[in-house]
Parts: structure tokens; sequence; C-alpha cells
């Protein structure tokens, strides 16, 4: 069993879980680190391979699956796939606390895993209402055909808070990240 702790952070697209993630890392850097994933999907603009994600190909990908490298993958509506590996997990966890942020019906399944049941996990699932989440969206550069997908999925995404441990409304980032950090820590941060 690791000494630090297993951070889940998941909800529907656009409540704010990477950049709740983000702020942890970057303002207790020694107390929290992310783990990058892997995609199949291409680079964005702004994205930096290696920082942002892994970006490899589905073959690339289909080959750390049959080697049992991922700790968790998914395919996802769009048919592009996303995985955390098992050695990203593991090289952080020596360091600190690891935060993985990944898609609601795959942190449904992870407690019921060995690896989670070994180590001290807490998952929390974040969300926010539907103004909020369009707006993020928008901000992103959304198109209206993929705003209108994601909220449509975000509907049934929601029916897997009752999964997580912890349930935290997003309205504003910066509580939000208080609030997760005083659940895992007891304490209050101040930045």
């Amino acid at each position: 069993m690791a000494k630090h702790k297993i951070v889940i952070i998941t909800g529907p697209g656009g409540v704010g879980k990477t950049t709740i993630s983000q702020f942890l890392c970057q303002n207790l850097s020694e107390e929290f680190r992310e783990t990058v994933s892997c995609t199949t999907r291409p680079k964005r603009e702004h994205e930096e391979d290696g920082k942002d994600y892994y970006f490899i190909t589905e073959e690339d990908f289909k080959k750390k699956v049959e080697n049992n490298e991922f700790l968790e993958y998914n395919t996802f509506p769009n048919g592009y796939m996303y995985g955390t590996l098992y050695s990203e997990v593991l090289s952080i966890l020596e360091k600190c606390n690891c935060i993985i942020v990944m898609d609601p019906v795959t942190a449904s399944t992870l407690k019921e895993r060995e690896f989670f049941q070994k180590n001290e996990t807490h998952s929390f699932f974040l969300n926010a209402d539907e103004t909020i989440v369009r707006r993020r969206l928008i901000k992103r550069g959304a198109s209206k055909a993929e705003i209108k997908q994601r909220l449509e999925i975000a509907k049934d995404e929601r029916t897997y808070a009752k999964f997580c441990d912890h349930r935290v409304f997003v309205k504003n980032p910066y509580y939000a990240s208080g609030r997760v950090y005083k659940i895992l820590t007891g304490k209050t941060f101040e930045i």
C-alpha cells in the first residue's frame, strides 16, 4: 500500500474537473500531482504532448491494452480512447497524492478493483448546473452540436454520482478546490 492517496475526480464534461485538478497541483504541488492520460484523439492547438496528454495512435493504445498497461481506459462515444497508465500512477504515488481525472462510468467501477482497495482512494463527483457547463464548453471552443451532445451525455453521467465517496458542486473552482482539499486533509488552504 502506498503512503499517499489516490484522488479520483469525475463528473460530466465541462464541470471543471481539470480546472480543479490543475489548481490543486499548481498551488499545492508538493502534495498533489495529476496523471497524464493517453488518448487517441488529435492534439488541440494549445496542447502539449506529455503535458496535457500522451497523444498516441489507436494501434499503440490497443497494444497497451493487450499488455495490461492501463489502470483504467475507456472509448468515448466519439470513438476516441483515453486511459491512465499504471506506471504513471505508481510513479506519482512514490512522491505525493495522485489525482486521476476520469469519466463517471469508469470511475463507478474502480472501488471494486484490487489496486484501489489496496491503496487509500477517495473519489469526488463534481457537478455544476447546465448554464455553467454550457459556458465552459463555449469557452473551450466546442461547436453547438458538440455542446448539445455533451449536455445530453451529462444527464446520464450525473446518475453515477452515487458511486463516489464525495460530491462537490462547482460554482466557483477556487471554492470547490478548497472543499476537495478540506475533505482530503481536514485543513483549509490559503493561496
